[in-house]
């Protein structure tokens, strides 16, 4: 899975936010490095793969030993601390700046382009090692030598309109070779801006016209805006992944949060395909070669049936007009109209009988040409017995390799996250502005929930009800009302009030310091509850419902989905009217209990 440079643009604008966060371990396979980070009260896992990628993964391979590279790796980098994460001048390279207890920095330069190196490096960019040594005419990747870049390729986001119309006359190369090559867009880019500007990708800058060049710098601007802006649509089509949605990418596409989420998945798709190939193939192997001797048996079969049928019809009708042929026998009438063709030199004649050619040997009498074609019809009728049971025989074989087959595919076990995210043991959602808000299920976790994951710059929501989670909104002093009235939407959603059949009830929030476990004198708290000091700030008649979109549950509309509310239909009716309209999508634990009302919301 290759990555073009914008691409590597848009992975490391999402990893540049995870600073100060401490190695904890170093794995490494093969071109595979794998940074274990805690940062934030969480373990995170950055992979980066030579030659192709970085990004965050949650899974990782099993590595018995660590290998001499992960070794020296950890030498070096345990226990340091991640100080920065960068694209270098928008190349297919990454920087990653470390920086370790003594203060001393060192950066891991990972480059995704070609066969790809990783190179650990002083702060001066002097080479301490690297994974391969590699040299060229103007440039050694070698211990102790200063690291120096590739060639530079243009930069995309520095080509004004009279410089892109001047290269692209000046390269001779079709419209979209020249946008993947010389501007280092790579394939999928070029062609995506080649469709939204609607033109023939093979234009050559002969017969290009203004208007036309004018279009495809146009839709060049427009993919830089949304990857410089980050206004991204992360997706994944029969396993490319996607910044944002493509024209190009034909099939369905599975949407996640972040890019880095939508590399991963790609790139564990390839692993897990990798894994099913090399445990079926050799049961593949054999049933396409089973497959192809059914089909050879199939006409054999067929062949020897139809002669057993001809031959026997042949019998048949030299009985059927055994006079008339006596006739022609005996007065040696070559001439009649039954006779096609005589053969003086071999003593034949041949006859049409209906339709079907006949021959008959005139050194024998009509009864013995008769019993030889039912000889032969008795012949290729054993043959098709044999064939047909060789047939059964191999469909047998067939059945059970599939058979095995299945048990193989259904034994290979998905490639297990390393853990699963803190928040995941919760209900959350990320809000329509990128903030994780995340709400308890029931009292044990309102209880971990608060005490365990609620930071100074989170807030806290309650419904002004019994029977309410706590929601947290992760960072919510930075979120603006439309985050918070999301999370007060979701709050109220997973409160007894939609039991209870009420369309609105008012939600409240509070900052950290307002919640506490301390209970007046004489009083108790019971798991799961708090008391809140200070001013509560409400948010009137919020309102119970919940949209279900192709990618999960949201407070929100995204795109055509189903919007529920409290109602009295039952969960199977909702079921079914989600799976014709949207699709499969898991709801078990993600809607509240209850009845439901619900519509089709375009």
């Amino acid at each position: 899975m290759d990555l073009t440079s914008l691409d590597i643009t848009v992975l490391a604008a999402e990893l540049s936010s995870i600073k100060d966060a401490k190695v904890e371990k170093i794995y490494h396979r093969g071109s595979d490095l794998v940074i274990k980070l805690y940062y934030k009260k969480t373990n995170l896992f950055i992979r980066v793969k030579a030659g192709s990628f970085i990004c965050l993964t949650d899974y990782r391979e099993k590595n018995e030993k660590p290998s001499n590279f992960a070794m020296l790796l950890r030498k070096y980098l345990n226990r340091s601390t991640l100080k920065e994460i960068k694209q270098l001048n928008h190349e297919r390279i990454v920087d990653m700046v470390f920086e370790a207890s003594n203060g001393r920095r060192y950066i891991l330069v990972c480059e995704l382009f070609s066969k790809g190196n990783l190179i650990l490096c002083e702060a001066s960019f002097n080479i301490i090692f690297a994974l391969k040594r590699q040299t060229w005419s103007g440039r050694a990747v070698q211990k102790g030598k200063k690291y120096v870049l590739p060639p530079p390729a243009k930069d995309p986001f520095k080509v004004s309109r009279s410089e892109f119309e001047s290269m692209f006359k000046d390269s001779g190369k079709s419209v979209v070779k020249f946008l993947a090559s010389d501007l280092s867009l790579g394939g999928k880019y070029a062609e995506e801006i080649c469709a939204r500007a609607n033109i023939d990708k093979n234009l050559m800058p002969s017969s290009i016209t203004t208007k036309e060049l004018n279009s495809v710098f146009k839709s060049f601007s427009e993919v830089l805006k949304i990857i410089s802006s980050m206004k991204l649509k992360p997706n994944v089509v029969n396993g490319v992944p996607y910044p944002f949605e493509f024209l190009t990418a034909d099939g369905n596409a599975k949407y996640f949060d972040t890019f880095n989420q939508a590399v991963d998945y790609a790139y564990l798709s390839t692993l897990e395909r990798e894994v099913i190939k090399k445990k079926v193939k050799p049961i593949s192997t054999k049933l396409n070669s089973l497959k192809r001797v059914l089909e050879e048996q199939q006409r054999a079969y067929e062949y020897n049936k139809q002669r057993a049928e001809k031959y026997k019809k042949i019998a048949e009708l030299i009985y059927l007009y055994y006079d008339r042929i006596q006739s022609i026998v005996n007065s040696k009438d070559f001439n009649n109209p039954l006779v096609l063709k005589y053969d003086k030199k071999f003593s034949k004649i041949y006859l049409n009988l209906e339709g079907q050619e006949v021959k008959v040997d005139l050194t024998k009498t009509l009864n013995e040409v008769a019993s030889d074609y039912f000889e032969f019809a008795k012949r290729f009728k054993s043959k098709a017995k044999g064939a047909l049971a060789a047939m059964n025989e191999t469909k047998r074989k067939i059945a059970d390799l599939s058979s095995e087959e299945e048990r193989v595919r259904s034994e290979i076990k998905p490639l297990a996250p390393v853990r699963k995210k803190w928040y995941e043991k919760f209900r959350w959602f990320m809000s329509s502005e990128g903030f994780l808000v995340v709400s308890g299920k029931d009292a044990s976790t309102n209880e971990l929930l608060i005490r365990k994951h609620l930071d100074d710059t989170d807030l806290v929501l309650h419904a002004d009800i019994a029977g309410s989670p706590f929601t947290v909104v992760k960072d919510g002093k930075m979120a603006s009302s439309r985050t918070i009235q999301e999370a007060a939407v979701f709050t109220a959603s997973f409160s007894r009030a939609w039991r209870q059949g009420l369309a609105s009830i008012d939600v409240y929030w509070v900052n950290p310091n307002q919640i506490t476990k301390h209970a007046p004198s004489g009083e108790y708290i019971p798991r799961g509850a708090f008391m809140i000091y200070g001013k509560k700030n409400y948010l009137k008649n919020t309102p119970l419902e919940l949209y279900i979109c192709a990618d999960g549950v949201f407070p929100y509309k995204k795109g055509k989905c189903v919007m529920i509310k409290p109602g009295y239909s039952d969960r199977k009716d909702l079921e079914k009217f989600v799976l014709k309209n949207i699709g499969a999508v898991e709801l078990t634990g993600r809607i509240p209990s209850g009845g439901y009302a619900f519509k089709l919301i375009q």
